[in-house]
């Protein structure tokens, strides 16, 4: 690659991008109309985060900017939907149990390692992922925290036209 990376380590501040599948609901899992909300809107869902056991990929917003690349590298297929965040509202995101504030999630680095002959791409350099942190929630409670992560930490910046 020839750009030198200056990104000055993985802060809060740091955007962080989810490519999902935008299909108009009531079909969709990714995303659903909040009708809480005023003027109502749309909100990702717990399916377009996805969170396996290895974490939840996404993409770092400064690295694809060192590149002069946008979200709209990540478009592809029917993932033509993105949602941004920030790595502090991940870190700092809370779920309540029982008096006792939990944080269910931490964003790491995780950049994609290529074999040696494949040419590493700026995507494979922006990858992070959003993993599971063990803080004392159920299995139940943790589905439930990864649903209010993705309606409150995530907004729709393309993809819902």
């Amino acid at each position: 690659m020839s750009k030198g990376l200056g990104i000055q380590g993985f802060v809060d501040s740091e955007g962080l991008l989810r490519k999902f599948d935008p299909s108009r609901p009531p079909s969709s899992a990714h995303i659903v109309i909040d009708e809480g909300a005023e003027p109502l809107c749309y909100v990702l869902t717990a399916g377009a985060i996805r969170l396996q056991d290895d974490g939840c990929s996404v993409s770092r917003e400064q690295i694809l900017a060192e590149f002069d690349l946008t979200y709209m590298t990540l478009v592809e297929g029917t993932n033509t939907g993105i949602a941004r965040t920030t790595k502090g509202q991940i870190d700092g995101f809370v779920r309540s149990n029982g008096g006792t504030d939990h944080r269910p999630f931490k964003a790491i680095e995780s950049p994609i390692v290529r074999g040696p002959e494949e040419e590493v791409q700026p995507t494979d350099l922006a990858h992070a992922s959003i993993v599971s942190v063990e803080c004392g929630l159920s299995k139940t409670q943790c589905k439930i925290a990864v649903r209010d992560l993705a309606k409150t930490a995530f907004d729709l910046i393309h993809g819902l036209d």
